[in-house]
């Protein structure tokens, strides 16, 4: 099932997104996975300041992943930096130095070294740069790549016979947006017109029906079609397999999740491996060994999932729920436009 991604209206995944998604899923694994306790005894101040600060990287990336694909690498670089530095004090080694990365771009890697770099209309200042980048501003060069978007080519004034073409209202917002906009305005329209004929009493039912379940088609729409989606890719895609317990996680390691949890894992075809937790009343609670899971393929690698014993059920639900009142908001909004402006024309 597709999920949302940040911001109001969604923004559209682009491979650097995925990316990003990535990096942080494996760092929070790895967080998760750490053997430091802060109630440990042989915790220390310092100890538990490098893992509040890489708590804090993940939590930062976490929020930044959908719309900074940049500043989540960024972000969960100084928790690797964090974590360096627990693990150096927990086995009483030297602290690491290791540098942040590229200026330029995060995807370059660490950087090697400082060097004089002066961007356009600034002054000149010391900047961290991997080694190729290095070498391409000792040389005079450009860096690979600034990480910022590309200037757009200046567009030429208008003229009598080739006005100046701006971009199409469809391409300045999402379809989503488009469509509770254009309801909106149906609406106040339908509602302005028995109003205009003396029918006040028409546009106040009109409004008393969009207030109630006329506001719905919208947002239930989206989760009868996710759910008619899933629904579909499980039975033409999806069977149950075994998975087995591989950790329970204790409470507050995973900044999106709270209480204890049972992970189980199961090794597809492939060889790649997926997992699923299930919540826990507190840490003495007993996971079974291993249980049987829904697993449902993707269209494309890396988009397979796995899903609780009760996943068909929870769907099935979900479906014969929404789409009556789905059926029911979409009635009230006919019922409305062109419902009472009929009413009001003809009467």
């Amino acid at each position: 099932m597709w999920r949302g991604a940040g911001g109001r209206w969604g923004r559209r995944r682009t491979p650097e997104t995925d990316g990003a998604e990535a990096e942080l899923t494996r760092f929070g694994e790895r967080l998760a996975a750490h053997p430091f306790s802060p109630s440990s005894s042989r915790a220390t101040g310092e100890m538990i300041a490098d893992y509040a600060a890489a708590l804090d990287a993940y939590e930062l990336a976490g929020r930044r992943v959908r719309r900074d694909a940049q500043g989540t690498l960024r972000a969960l670089d100084d928790g690797e930096r964090a974590l360096a530095r627990l693990d150096a004090r927990l086995a009483g080694g030297p602290l690491p130095v290791l540098g942040p990365l590229c200026f330029f771009d995060p995807r370059h890697g660490r950087s090697v070294r400082e060097v004089s770099w002066t961007p356009d209309g600034g002054t000149a200042r010391m900047v961290p740069v991997c080694a190729a980048d290095a070498v391409r501003l000792t040389e005079g060069n450009p860096p690979i790549r600034t990480g910022r978007p590309p200037v757009p080519a200046p567009r030429e004034a208008p003229t009598a016979t080739a006005p100046a073409a701006g971009p199409r209202l469809r391409d300045r917002y999402p379809t989503r947006q488009l469509l509770l906009w254009g309801a909106l305005g149906a609406s106040a329209g339908c509602l302005a017109v028995p109003v205009a004929l003396g029918e006040a009493w028409l546009a106040l039912t009109g409004l008393v029906l969009l207030a109630t379940i006329g506001s719905l088609p919208l947002p239930l729409g989206l989760v009868v079609r996710d759910t008619s989606v899933a629904l579909r890719a499980l039975i033409r895609r999806g069977h149950l397999v075994t998975a087995h317990h591989t950790r329970t996680l204790p409470p507050d390691v995973l900044a999106s999740r709270k209480g204890w949890r049972h992970e189980y894992a199961h090794t597809t075809d492939d060889g790649s491996q997926l997992t699923w937790d299930r919540a826990a009343w507190d840490g003495t609670v007993q996971p079974l060994p291993r249980r049987r899971l829904w697993y449902v393929a993707g269209h494309n690698p890396g988009q397979d999932e796995l899903h609780g014993p009760s996943y068909p059920f929870g769907l099935g639900a979900a479906l014969l729920v929404s789409l009556p009142v789905f059926l029911a908001g979409v009635a009230a909004d006919l019922a409305v436009c062109p419902g009472l402006l009929i009413w009001a024309l003809v009467h």
